[in-house]
């Protein structure tokens, strides 16, 4: 989850890349939020099983997410919100992939269709 982008790159993206000047090697950091929880809810639907059993209650991501970046909290600057608040935040923006109602987070019809 570590990108390193030349010139050109950062000057198309400049808008959704947060750099780290302090470091010995500037790190871009892109979507580390939408990544992390991708890798949550996917682990759990990609086991395999019936559609029904491939949700993940809200409290499960929550705490999975609380678990990765912690692990990653040296690799990644998160926003400076509460943890729970940026979640919320990441499902609204990838609303398109995974639904979230009622406390359960699952796949889009649309993204489950894709595979």
């Amino acid at each position: 989850m570590k990108f390193i982008f030349n010139n050109r790159a950062i000057n198309v993206l400049k808008d959704l890349i947060k750099e780290r000047k302090e470091l010995l090697e500037p790190i871009m950091h892109l979507f580390v939020s939408e990544a992390i929880v991708s890798a949550v809810i996917y682990t759990k639907i990609k086991q395999g099983s019936a559609k029904l059993m491939q949700i993940l209650r809200f409290d499960n991501l929550l705490d999975e997410v609380i678990f990765l970046s912690q692990l990653l909290k040296v690799e990644f600057v998160y926003q400076p919100s509460k943890i729970q608040r940026n979640l919320e935040c990441t499902l609204e923006g990838l609303k398109n992939v995974f639904k979230y109602k009622n406390d359960y987070v699952q796949l889009t019809e649309i993204e489950r269709s894709i595979g």
